[in-house]
């Protein structure tokens, strides 16, 4: 007898459905609850080892608010701190500036002294301020003069104010022995010397109304560049300059004239051969 197989179909029970695929996302309920998980920090770790670890806390997540800002909503930069230092600790700095950068009377015009510092590039204000310390407090101030072209320096004495100039003169500290000295360093080219230069400059010293009179220089001189012939041109040129001041100038003026002259004499050069 041949035996037929029934097959039961149950009505009404709807299929399983398959498992999702891996490539599926998981819904966002699980993401969330994914991301809420605390997050450990590196000493919690080593606590469970009995080991040292740097104490750090975790970087908090950064929240929907903190994505979606835009630049405007960013704070605003913290503004340079120095200048709300006391006046006596900037002062202080200032000090160490100048003890370490030369104070160079500059031959631009429009500018007094020249100082190789970064700080002084920060703002004007700090510029004012450094530039202002450096005429009163250095203990020297630098200049060149070519030729004996004393232009840029005589700009620079006619533009100093009443307590600058009672700096270079006196001093400002009556303890202090010494005051502000100016060393000129003399260069001299194939060019020669400018003798009217030279006379304006030494008149200044036989009129004690204009202004640092009584200022204390020193010299320095440079080696002439150039060949034989054209270094006994150029000492020549200097001599003749020098010498008409030592027989008709005043006595200031000739004692200038002298200061310059052994200028060259320290360097093993005699000027009148």
């Amino acid at each position: 007898m041949e035996v037929k197989k029934r097959t039961r179909v149950k009505k009404g029970r709807p299929r399983p459905a398959s498992p999702p695929a891996t490539s599926t996302p998981a819904p966002m309920s699980l993401a969330l609850e994914f991301h809420a998980l605390p997050i450990p920090t590196m000493n919690q770790g080593a606590a469970h080892k009995g080991e040292s670890a740097l104490d750090t806390a975790a970087e908090p997540l950064a929240t929907e608010e903190d994505q979606t800002a835009g630049p405007g909503d960013k704070a605003p930069e913290k503004l340079f701190e120095f200048l709300e230092l006391p006046p006596e600790l900037r002062n202080a700095i200032y000090a160490l500036v100048v003890e370490d950068h030369p104070i160079v009377i500059a031959q631009n015009h429009r500018r007094r002294v020249k100082i190789t510092c970064g700080l002084i590039r920060v703002n004007k204000m700090i510029h004012d301020e450094i530039r202002s310390y450096a005429t009163l407090e250095a203990p020297v101030i630098r200049a060149q003069v070519i030729d004996f072209c004393f232009g840029h320096v005589i700009t620079y004495l006619n533009r100093l104010g009443e307590t600058q100039l009672k700096q270079l003169e006196h001093g400002t500290d009556v303890q202090r022995s010494t005051t502000q000295t100016i060393k000129i360093k003399l260069v001299f080219t194939t060019s020669g010397p400018n003798c009217q230069e030279l006379d304006r400059w030494l008149n200044r010293f036989d009129v004690s109304a204009k202004r640092a009179a009584n200022v204390r220089f020193e010299y320095e001189a440079t080696e002439f560049k150039g060949d034989f012939l054209e270094i006994n041109a150029s000492r020549t040129d200097v001599d003749f300059c020098l010498d008409w001041r030592f027989m008709y100038s005043p006595t200031r003026s000739r004692e200038k004239a002298m200061k310059i002259e052994s200028a060259f004499n320290r360097l093993g050069e005699t000027m009148h051969t």
